[in-house]
């Protein structure tokens, strides 16, 4: 209807059609909203099909076997967006080799387990990694795309490893940055570009609980990511992160009892807070923009600036972008 309303010149419809579009982007259908309106030359619905994206990738249309139906051109601007939101940066990189593999699948008609698709790429020839074949080589900068410097957690590692889906060298440069920043008080020193470079985590609240934190652990050092909602009725939240003690009770003893702990007394960090919501169907959000303080374990160092907000609408996107510059 939109396209023939187009041709046609009814304008009317054609704006009718758009309104109707814009209220009803989901996995199912942003796809093909987006190429539709690039084809007439929709700027609005384009843009709204962005943010969609840039909220919704991850735990949205990366849980759909619709993921195979987004332009690699689409992938890859959304995967450089500074307004993208995710859990943590694995996840992303599980996004794109779900996406990869639909691309090299075209008859599967459902979305397989994480475990079948590390099985197929574990199954092809060790001898490159899938980027270096021809094959593979056109997918380099959607990988390229990727923060996998974020990658810390040791069972991921592996899985990158196992796959073999980048380059050698690649998973030899991100573990001589882990061991570097291991060795080196936590220092980040190859990763000087906050907007580039900044390791992200967040978090999705779905409806104003009291409290929500997530327990982050970054080369030997522990924060706790926080809101809180003030008044439910207004939409008022605040949201900070702090450090943690080795003693503190919010952690688990299996939680610290494996990885390392840094027990140095500050820790210079660069940071960000960004929240993002949809409040009738326009997208809102706001950030910190950088801020630097030197963590403590005690005392008010011990806490960052406390970022308070009204009139949010739940999901709320709240995402923290951090990174250790060198001390």
């Amino acid at each position: 209807v939109f396209a023939v309303a187009k041709t046609l010149r009814f304008d009317y419809l054609v704006k009718r059609c758009e309104e109707i579009m814009l209220a009803t982007v989901s996995p199912f259908t942003v796809s093909d909203y987006y190429q539709a309106a690039r084809k007439f030359d929709r700027h609005h619905l384009i843009s709204c099909c962005e943010k969609w994206l840039e909220l919704n990738l991850v735990q949205g249309l990366g849980l759909q076997i619709q993921l195979r139906d987004l332009p690699f051109d689409v992938l890859q601007k959304i995967l450089k967006s500074s307004r993208l939101y995710t859990p943590n940066e694995y996840a992303l990189y599980k996004v794109v080799c779900y996406w990869l593999f639909l691309q090299l699948s075209p008859r599967i008609q459902l979305l397989p387990s994480l475990s079948s698709v590390i099985t197929y790429f574990n199954s092809l020839p060790k001898n490159c990694s899938f980027l270096e074949r021809e094959e593979g080589y056109n997918y380099m900068p959607l990988f390229s795309a990727l923060r996998l410097q974020g990658v810390t957690e040791p069972i991921h590692l592996e899985t990158i490893e196992k796959m073999n889906i980048i380059p050698r060298t690649w998973v030899l440069k991100l573990m001589n940055l882990h061991y570097r920043a291991l060795q080196g008080g936590g220092d980040m020193s190859l990763m000087m570009d906050f907007s580039s470079s900044a390791l992200r985590y967040g978090f999705i609240i779905q409806q104003p609980p009291q409290y929500q934190s997530e327990i982050l652990s970054i080369h030997g050092f522990y924060f706790e990511l926080k809101a809180h909602c003030l008044d439910d009725v207004d939409g008022n939240f605040c949201f900070y992160m702090q450090r943690l003690k080795p003693n503190d009770p919010i952690l688990s003893l299996g939680a610290v009892e494996r990885q390392t702990f840094s027990m140095r007394q500050d820790r210079e960090v660069v940071y960000s807070i960004r929240i993002q919501w949809v409040a009738d169907g326009e997208f809102h959000g706001f950030t910190t923009g950088e801020k630097r303080q030197r963590f403590t374990f005690t005392g008010a160092a011990c806490k960052s600036e406390v970022l308070t907000l009204d009139n949010l609408v739940t999901p709320i996107f709240v995402t923290f972008s951090i990174l250790f510059p060198p001390s």
